[in-house]
């Protein structure tokens, strides 16, 4: 079986190559059933939608599509624990929280564009070794685009570098520094 994968943005979809026999998979990024007029959509092609993290199938044809949703069930034992969230806030480029779970506030930036930050975060559930998980956002920041660079887990403590993207535009605000210790 081949297996194509399709981004769904907008009322429009990317794929290559979708002929009968092939499954296509579709990425969407809204919430609900895909649309039906959507066309050109193997028949028995999957989309998921990653905000609600549903599936959905095409159970029609290429040109009449009819989607249906797809239950999904989780294989062996699914247990959650819920962390406590620490928050932090950082200046000068160093905060400090103890847990597994934090959230970094930094300071006001203004780092320009294709310009890095670099955070230290003191953590003594960290070690050299830890499985880090880390995401980014902005905070009061209205413009720039920040990606995570790199991550260093360290004893007790990371590094965690972050570019501003962005072609033009600083960074004009804060940003949040999601940090989860995996470990």
């Amino acid at each position: 079986m081949t297996i194509n994968y399709a981004v769904y943005i907008n009322q429009s979809y990317i794929t290559t190559g979708i002929s009968a026999g092939q499954v296509q998979f579709m990425q969407r990024i809204e919430t609900g059933d895909p649309d039906d007029g959507m066309t050109n959509i193997a028949p028995n092609g999957i989309c998921f939608n990653s905000v609600d993290g549903t599936f959905w199938q095409n159970e029609g044809s290429s040109e009449s599509t009819t989607w249906a949703s797809i239950p999904v069930t989780p294989v062996g034992a699914v247990t959650s624990t819920a962390l406590a969230v620490v928050a932090a806030t950082a200046s000068s480029g160093a905060a400090t929280g103890n847990g597994q779970d934090v959230l970094v506030t930094t300071e006001s930036l203004t780092t320009a564009a294709g310009s890095s930050y670099t955070l230290t975060l003191t953590n003594s559930s960290i070690t050299a070794g830890s499985n880090l998980m880390v995401t980014v956002g902005l905070g009061s920041a209205t413009t720039g685009i920040p990606h995570l660079l790199k991550v260093t887990p360290g004893s007790g403590s990371a590094t965690i570098v972050v570019e501003n993207i962005h072609a033009s535009a600083a960074l004009n605000g804060t940003l949040e520094i999601g940090v989860v210790t995996l470990d």
